[in-house]
């Protein structure tokens, strides 16, 4: 698979990961899995998705059956972001060809950087 293929794999993964953890606080979903992590309301460790998942930090780590891991940073406590040392846990590529492609992805308008170097898939 292609260097741009794994990354947009591995954005859209982060959003399915983190958008089964909002599921799970059903019936509420306001609160981002981060902030519902630090009011109790989610476990530091779990399963969802058929993934594990450890909050960390800001953040949170899914470890897939296959031991990759797709981690993300919630910035501003609700949006999950990752950089390019993020990426490079799933993808196997060089940190200059990961930064490439991801300013390339997000010149294309497949993913937006909101803060320098932070990345998420587009809306």
């Amino acid at each position: 698979m292609s260097l741009r293929r794994e990354l947009v794999l591995f954005a859209a993964l982060a959003e399915v990961y983190v958008d089964a953890l909002r599921r799970s606080l059903l019936p509420d979903t306001t609160l981002s899995p981060l902030q519902a992590k630090n009011r109790g309301l989610l476990p530091r460790e779990g399963t969802v998705a058929d993934v594990s998942y450890r909050f960390h930090g800001i953040g949170c780590a899914f470890v897939m059956s296959d031991e990759r891991v797709v981690d993300v940073d919630f910035h501003q406590g609700v949006v999950p972001m990752f950089d390019v040392e993020r990426a490079g846990h799933y993808v196997e590529a060089a940190p200059e060809d990961i930064s490439e492609e991801l300013q390339r992805l997000t010149a294309a308008g497949v993913l937006s950087c909101a803060q320098p170097g932070w990345y998420h898939l587009t809306d």
